[in-house]
């Protein structure tokens, strides 16, 4: 051993079997991590669906959110990485909180039921320069300005599988190691 500066220090080896064995460690550590890795990633998806998002984080309405969970594996020969998100725009929100601004306009725009033909197109949607506002049902939406606090579906899953992540992973490499 040659003492270096602070904590580190460098271990020097001669021997051929032991350079062999460390050789031969990292691919076969490497393909077992990637497993390791990737069915842990499918537990903490399962996990933000069915502990977070049925019910006790976040109540279910239509399901998007719970169907947009999803994971990916990331890997090189010297890291491994899985990502567990989602791309629906509101998760963010629930996520982390926060202020969701003013809004008012109109939301949604439909003809009155009998509305003469000549407003419409062939594909039944109004020809917007013939439509009189009063042959129309207009929806419009008004909010002040609120702020949601944050319910945690996906770190506080993570936070909560992180034993069991840290425990499999240390397994995983004792296992290899033993041979």
């Amino acid at each position: 051993m040659i003492p270096t500066s602070g904590r580190t220090f460098v271990v020097s080896v001669d021997s051929s079997s032991v350079t062999s064995f460390i050789r031969g460690f990292r691919p076969k550590l490497y393909t077992k991590i990637v497993g390791v890795v990737q069915r842990l990633a499918l537990m903490l998806v399962a996990k933000v669906k069915e502990e977070k998002l049925s019910g006790q984080v976040l109540n279910v309405r239509t399901g998007t959110l719970r169907r947009s969970i999803y994971q990916q594996l990331s890997s090189n020969t010297s890291r491994v990485c899985a990502f567990v998100g989602t791309n629906v725009e509101y998760a963010g929100i629930h996520e982390f909180g926060g202020t969701v601004p003013e809004v008012t306009g109109k939301l949604m725009v439909f003809p009155k039921p009998g509305l003469d033909e000549r407003f419409m197109t062939a594909t039944g949607n109004l020809k917007g320069k013939f439509a009189r506002e009063r042959d129309l049902l207009v929806f419009t939406m008004k909010h002040k300005a609120f702020t949601l606090p944050a319910r945690s579906f996906l770190r506080s899953a993570l936070e909560e599988m992180e034993p069991i992540i840290l425990a499999e992973v240390n397994r995983a490499t004792a296992e290899v190691a033993r041979g």
